[in-house]
């Protein structure tokens, strides 16, 4: 087994094999964010559930020496999440559960929590900062809570 091969093998021990991708046409979604002119397919795209995960696969690409580039839902306009060719894109958009709320400080939520989707909304004095997405639906950018 190849070293390419070794490491998908220990990605998919973390985050489960159907979170591991590798297959050219399900690579095709990941080989560029919002700014589809500048491409490039990595060895996988791999999509963490938790922030444990997280820095599983994070530590897993370290020990191999393989390169990553963390993806939020691949709407940037900049070219930021351009994966890198034998390497590992980590996407974040599974990370949707909001963290925690405080009401003196705002709120802490991963990059793809959304507003809509999520079951543990505080009470009506919660604001939700969110931007838009093209599909249509909020992703949470911040949080802040009024007092009235």
């Amino acid at each position: 087994m190849g070293s390419g091969e070794q490491l998908v093998a220990r990605l998919q021990g973390i985050c489960g094999a159907e979170h591991v991708l590798t297959h050219p046409d399900a690579l095709a979604t990941y080989r560029s964010d919002g700014l589809a002119h500048y491409r490039q397919m990595p060895l996988a795209a791999v999509l963490p559930e938790t922030a444990e995960q997280v820095q599983r696969v994070v530590t897993t690409c370290f020990e191999a020496e393989v390169p990553w580039v963390a993806r939020g839902s691949g709407t940037g306009l900049s070219g930021g999440a351009l994966p890198i060719a034998e390497g590992v894109l980590i996407v974040l958009a599974r990370l949707r559960r909001i963290i925690s709320i405080a009401a003196a400080a705002g709120g802490t939520a991963p990059p793809s929590a959304r507003a809509s989707e999520d079951d543990s909304r505080p009470p009506s004095t919660a604001a939700f900062a969110s931007t838009p997405t093209p599909a249509g639906s909020s992703r949470t950018a911040a949080l802040s809570l009024s007092q009235g």
